[in-house]
């Protein structure tokens, strides 16, 4: 089978032998679905899927019964303490008279519209040999991060591959929380307080003698990840 995504969140599997949809979906959150994964572990017929939103959002899908099974997500600057964590699911779109659904009819606006955030994942990366331990994403806020698919593991594991933008900081003292909502599990990147503090000052507030002393170049890129791959720098 394949899967395609599109920028309205659809998500639309195919059976290459008939050349056929065999399951329509739409993203409950109508979030774009940026970058795919097939998952090759546990019973479910699953998929790592990137979505369009401001809190770097993958969710693992089973397409076959369009259920959320795990969800990674960091908090974002302004919603950290007053919005929940919302789960999103997939809508199942059915065909005029086959019941209740999202229509066929809005496939349409699927392929032209759809959520845009600023800290969205666009690339995904699962290790190509062996078992699935782990995934990365990067996307629109310049980072790269590792998510351990280890359900004993999922909160110690993870971690930001990239460099703090300021060096000599503590990996931006970042830490990490699980939990189950339901039936999904939810691990969720949380900023410290005194880094909180520090991006509410970047409006213009005057800086502190420690800022100015770290006030060096940033050994980061400044643009957003669109793609990555893993290459060997070791040579036989």
């Amino acid at each position: 089978s394949a899967i395609v995504g599109t920028l309205g969140g659809g998500l639309l599997v195919y059976d290459l032998r008939f050349l056929t949809p065999w399951k329509q979906w739409k993203v409950s959150s109508g979030a774009a679905v940026l970058s795919m994964r097939s998952a090759d572990f546990g019973p479910s017929q699953g998929v790592f899927v990137a979505l369009g939103s401001e809190c770097n959002e993958v969710a693992l899908f089973d397409v076959s019964r369009g259920s959320c099974l795990t969800l990674f997500l960091t908090e974002t600057a302004e919603k950290q303490k007053e919005a929940a964590v919302s789960v999103p699911t997939l809508l199942q779109i059915h065909n005029e008279g086959d019941g209740p659904g999202v229509r066929t009819d809005s496939l349409t606006p699927l392929l032209s519209g759809g959520r845009k955030g600023a800290g969205s994942v666009r690339s995904l990366w699962l290790p190509p040999r062996g078992a699935q331990t782990f995934l990365l994403a990067a996307g629109a806020d310049r980072k790269v991060r590792h998510w351990s698919l280890d359900p004993e593991r999922h909160a110690a594991e993870a971690y930001i591959v990239t460099p703090p933008d300021t060096p000599g900081t503590d990996r931006e003292r970042t830490t990490y929380s699980s939990n189950h909502l339901g039936d999904v599990f939810v691990v969720q990147e949380q900023e410290s307080a005194g880094r909180q503090d520090a991006s509410k000052r970047q409006g213009g507030a005057p800086r502190t003698v420690e800022e100015n002393k770290l006030s060096t170049p940033s050994p980061n890129h400044r643009d957003a990840i669109l793609d990555m791959c893993t290459i060997s720098l070791q040579h036989d």
